[in-house]
């Protein structure tokens, strides 16, 4: 039963590439590993040149240049595809965290990952913010582990949110997110009837694994600009149809 939800999520990225915005993407990919550099300036266009350029998504530019200059442009599905089956294999890894009794039955978490998949079907396009999604499922994941018993998820964080920063401009959703779990475990933690001394210190180490997180965005070619780069992008929720949607 769960083949099943795999193979639909394979089925529905084979389509024909209607997204305009990927030609650029390529070129820029193309750019870098001729170059060895991310471009600070635009070089590109014509009314633009020599504009300042902060190429967030540089990182998944370059994974696109990798699989046509390798496989062709057929394979550009291929990184949709494996981030369709990471949602579907950390949606798994959710319902087990959560579940604890293992009352769930394969049959309903088949249902489940079917209404998911129609329902996220019309983004299934090839497009950077697959990251965003993906790296949202990994961070709930780590989070309901870690609230399970597996605090050394914790530590995944930082990797992960470096990663984020360098392959799409989403990555303040995860930031926001780890803020927003270490602030209701404290607020939990402050407000039980008990209050345990090796809780807290468990606290403690997540809350600074969560800084470290946090400040893992500035690895990245624009460096300490990345810190305050999602106040940026959060400002455009008034104007950017797109910026809401993600």
């Amino acid at each position: 039963l769960l083949a099943l939800p795999i193979l639909i999520a394979i089925v529905f990225v084979i389509r024909f590439v209607h997204e305009p915005d990927l030609w650029w993407q390529l070129r820029t990919g193309e750019f870098i590993l001729t170059h060895g550099s991310v471009p600070d300036k635009d070089v590109f266009s014509f009314t633009y040149d020599g504009v300042s350029w902060l190429n967030v998504k540089w990182g998944f530019e370059v994974i696109q240049a990798l699989v046509v200059t390798s496989f062709g442009p057929e394979a550009l599905p291929l990184p949709q595809i494996i981030a369709n089956i990471l949602l579907l294999i950390f949606g798994w890894g959710i319902i087990k965290n959560i579940d604890r009794q293992n009352t769930s039955t394969s049959a309903a978490t088949t249902l489940a990952s079917l209404l998911f998949l129609v329902g996220m079907s019309y983004r299934m396009n090839g497009r950077p913010e697959l990251v965003s999604y993906t790296f949202t499922a990994c961070y709930l994941y780590i989070f309901t582990a870690t609230n399970n018993g597996k605090t050394n998820w914790f530590y995944a964080l930082i990797p992960a949110q470096i990663l984020w920063a360098n392959l799409h401009e989403a990555y303040g959703v995860g930031l926001i997110m780890v803020f927003v779990y270490l602030f209701s475990a404290w607020f939990g933690f402050y407000t039980a009837k008990v209050q345990k001394q090796d809780e807290k210190q468990g606290l403690i180490k997540k809350t600074v694994l969560g800084i470290i997180a946090w400040l893992g965005v500035a690895v990245h070619p624009s460096g300490l600009h990345m810190l305050w780069h999602p106040y940026e992008i959060f400002t455009q929720l008034s104007s950017n149809q797109f910026t809401q949607e993600i």
